[in-house]
């Protein structure tokens, strides 16, 4: 993983272990990227009491097909969950991008009635990277934000 180092050090009466890492992957901040301000083609922007952001704006798919596409920035390569701030009357079922590669994934929305939080882990490449979003049927979908951690998630190798 990129940017960590652990390192056992024996010696003494007892064994020493020191971990050092990146500070990179011990930031707790979250950005939050407002969907109406992604580039986007069929969803009409909104207002809605529940979003959040400058206008408390939103992006909804009132009964057709189209995509949002955020550019987000992560530090490190490595696996980070996005969060999807959405409301849909119906189950919707949208495509995943990331960085213009289908990864396979489809999300599927369940039906929320009000504001609720998404969240899928993907895999990312340091810096700049596209995650869109496709949907696919005549759904009713509004998008409020994406977020994305600033702290990829890992986990210790095996000693």
């Amino acid at each position: 993983m990129d940017g960590a180092v652990w390192l056992n050090i024996h010696g003494g009466r007892k064994p020493y272990t020191v971990t050092w890492a990146d500070p990179r992957l011990f930031s707790d901040e979250i950005i939050l990227y407002q969907a109406e301000e992604a580039q986007y083609l069929g969803p009409i922007s909104g207002r809605d009491e529940g979003c959040y952001g400058k206008e408390m704006g939103c992006l909804k798919f009132e009964g057709q097909a189209g995509w949002i596409d955020w550019q987000i920035t992560v530090p490190l390569t490595g696996r980070y969950p996005l969060t999807f701030r959405y409301k849909t009357e119906d189950r919707v079922t949208a495509l995943l991008l990331i960085n213009g590669n289908d990864i396979g994934k489809h999300l599927v929305f369940p039906k929320s009635g009000d504001w609720q939080d998404y969240q899928q882990e993907v895999n990312l490449q340091g810096g700049k990277n596209s995650i869109r979003l496709q949907i696919e049927n005549q759904s009713m979908l509004a998008l409020d934000y994406l977020s994305v951690p600033q702290k990829a998630w890992f986990e210790k190798p095996d000693e």
